[in-house]
């Protein structure tokens, strides 16, 4: 049930709303007289959530937040896809969940210790064999992707 104010007057109306895989069919619309409902917090089936703004680790104070029981100060974000990266020098607030890393490839420290974590790894501008790191970079992009030496770094990439 979602229940809103009208946006010409003080009156409340309601909707059902009924959910199907990523879908919500909503019926019933209707004049009430109920009070809105908590804009933070929710219950149902045994189940609850609230919602809130606050700081955790480098995350600012307006950092929209929840909680649930399984959850406590879950950050509300979109999920990370591929090469949605966190890039040497970002913000540690963009770190903090990121599953894809990226650094120029001079910036060896950055890739080893990515790598190390157990991140994926994107390295950029590879312009010769001595710019590979141990471990490697999972994605060592080279502008000159024909070179000799780049065919023999990359020859074992693909299996």
């Amino acid at each position: 049930m979602e229940i809103h104010k009208s946006q010409s007057s003080s009156q409340n109306w309601t909707w059902n709303g009924t959910l199907s895989g990523n879908t919500v069919s909503w019926t019933g619309n209707a004049k009430t007289s109920n009070a809105l409902l908590p804009k933070a917090s929710a219950s149902a089936a045994g189940r609850s959530i609230s919602v809130y703004t606050g700081a955790d680790g480098p995350t600012e104070a307006q950092t929209l937040r929840y909680s649930t029981s399984g959850v406590t100060g879950g950050r509300i974000r979109y999920q990370q896809t591929a090469f949605d990266e966190f890039q040497a020098g970002d913000s540690a607030t963009l770190q903090q969940g990121a599953l894809f890393y990226a650094a120029t490839a001079t910036n060896s420290s950055f890739i080893v210790s990515a790598r190390q974590s157990g991140h994926l790894v994107r390295g950029w501008d590879f312009d010769s064999a001595s710019d590979a790191t141990t471990p490697l970079a999972n994605y060592p992009a080279s502008n000159t992707p024909w070179a000799p030496w780049y065919q023999s770094l990359t020859a074992d990439a693909v299996q």
